[in-house]
């Protein structure tokens, strides 16, 4: 049947292809399981609450299998001079030369008002955008009179999407 020029058959067949399937939520359920499989997060490297009154670096950490890192500065406790400093920098290594490059640096510590937690994000799509390469390292450096720092810090990797 025809209505001035218009086929209603023909646009009912095409309306009918159009139709979106039902979906199985199980299947949904089922892919966001497998993407989730794929992610791995771990610590990397926890260095215990310490007293440290000397600048240092950590051993090489590798990384390569992370896409993303967060790293937790704790400072509980800082010596009682008012001139003390700590700063602590993310390095990454060139495999060629083996000399570091920092690509994140975290706000100085001074004097604490309690328990400081600091944090960095790095990797792809943070808000520092650096790409973490294969081997980091750790560095810090305390500042002052007689500088002492009681902290720790924990590296979290993140690979997968």
């Amino acid at each position: 049947m025809s209505i001035g020029k218009v086929d209603v058959r023909k646009g009912l067949r095409e309306s009918a292809e159009n139709i979106q399937h039902p979906v199985d939520i199980q299947d949904v359920a089922d892919d966001a399981k497998a993407a989730l499989a794929t992610t791995t997060t771990d610590t990397i490297i926890a260095a215990a609450s310490a007293l440290r009154s000397t600048n240092d670096v950590s051993s090489d950490i590798d990384v390569s299998k992370y896409n993303h890192l967060l790293v937790f500065l704790s400072v509980t406790a800082v010596g009682g001079d008012a001139d003390e400093t700590l700063d602590l920098v993310v390095q990454s290594k060139d495999p060629v030369s083996a000399s570091y490059v920092t690509i994140a640096t975290f706000t100085q510590c001074t004097q604490p008002q309690g328990a400081q937690v600091r944090f960095e994000s790095i990797g792809p799509d943070t808000p520092n955008n650096e790409v973490i390469g294969v081997t980091i390292r750790l560095s810090w450096t305390v500042g002052g009179t007689t500088p002492t720092f009681t902290f720790s810090i924990t590296v979290i990797g993140k690979s997968g999407s």
